[in-house]
């Protein structure tokens, strides 16, 4: 509609929500980004969405608010609610989708997730707060009681609520770690790359691949007037601290007005042979053979950015 994304229903009335914001609403480009297949939908589009939910959605608390069917959050507290009619249009109550005005912890966690990708960081991080904040393992009372709600009670740090306890889409909390770090990973071909929306230019973060995990770090530098070669440059640590990892190929993503010069890869010190290719933004590093990293090597890629 110009602002977010809505529902064309049947025209038979079933439970719609039409016109309404909804959380869900970009679910698929959420998921897209999460195994780097890109924008779906156009960029701007999805921005804009993002910054409709937490505009229309995002509550920094529910007094004169009735959350139906079911109570997830004590009215002091901030949340996403599932669906807001921000221009009108809402169903009759009989075709209303029935959690319209629920809190749903695991959706928020696929939005804020998405909302990082989209460059839109202090809005993810306001929703993830909240989230946090509801669950600090302070005792909450007085909600849904039944059991497919939250058994009356909230707080505990180590199951949100969602549709009982444990629910596991509240799990898609990992998302927020792969979308701060851009996580670019295929197994069956040994690739495997970073593209940070969080701190790119001084990251570090915890990663997992299929039999192994460790860290990863990314640091830029621009030259300084003491420094003779003028050059900026772009780190790149693959740290492994457990199991093995097989590489084949790297990936990793220039700033916006930079360009590949030279770049040097080494395996703990020692230099390895690699041919660049660049597409666009991103540098992709073909090794020719294919190297395993055992727990305690450190694969480092140093990038001369022109």
């Amino acid at each position: 509609n110009g602002e977010y994304f809505i529902q064309i229903p049947d025209p038979t009335p079933r439970k719609d929500y039409n016109t309404g914001c909804y959380t869900d609403q970009m679910l698929g480009q959420w998921w897209a980004q999460l195994v780097d297949l890109g924008w779906i939908y156009p960029e701007e589009h999805v921005r804009s969405a993002m910054r409709a939910l937490f505009d229309y959605n995002f509550r920094t608390h529910f007094h004169g608010f009735t959350q139906s069917p079911r109570k997830f959050v004590v009215d002091d507290e901030a949340a996403m609610v599932q669906c807001t009619w921000p221009r009108g249009g809402r169903p009759e109550p009989e075709h209303t989708m029935l959690h319209a005005d629920e809190v749903k912890v695991g959706i928020s966690y696929s939005v804020a997730a998405l909302m990082i990708r989209c460059g839109l960081l202090n809005k993810a991080f306001a929703v993830t707060r909240a989230n946090a904040d509801r669950y600090d393992g302070r005792l909450r009372t007085g909600l849904d009681n039944s059991p497919w709600g939250c058994w009356g009670y909230s707080g505990n740090p180590f199951g949100d609520d969602c549709a009982g306890k444990f629910y596991v889409r509240a799990l898609s909390t990992w998302s927020l770690l792969l979308a701060c770090q851009g996580q670019i990973y295929n197994g069956p071909e040994n690739l495997l790359g970073f593209d940070p929306a969080w701190r790119p230019e001084d990251h570090v973060s915890f990663f997992t691949t299929a039999k192994g995990w460790g860290l990863f770090s990314q640091r830029r530098a621009k030259a300084t007037q003491d420094d003779q070669s003028n050059e900026t440059t772009q780190e790149e640590n693959i740290s492994l601290k457990w199991g093995t990892l097989k590489l084949r190929r790297l990936v990793f993503v220039l700033p916006d007005d930079a360009k590949p010069g030279k770049v040097a890869v080494s395996i703990n010190g020692n230099p390895v042979e690699a041919t660049q290719t660049a597409e666009e933004q991103r540098l992709y590093i073909d090794l020719g053979d294919t190297r395993t990293l055992e727990a305690g090597d450190v694969l480092t890629v140093s990038i001369t950015l022109q």
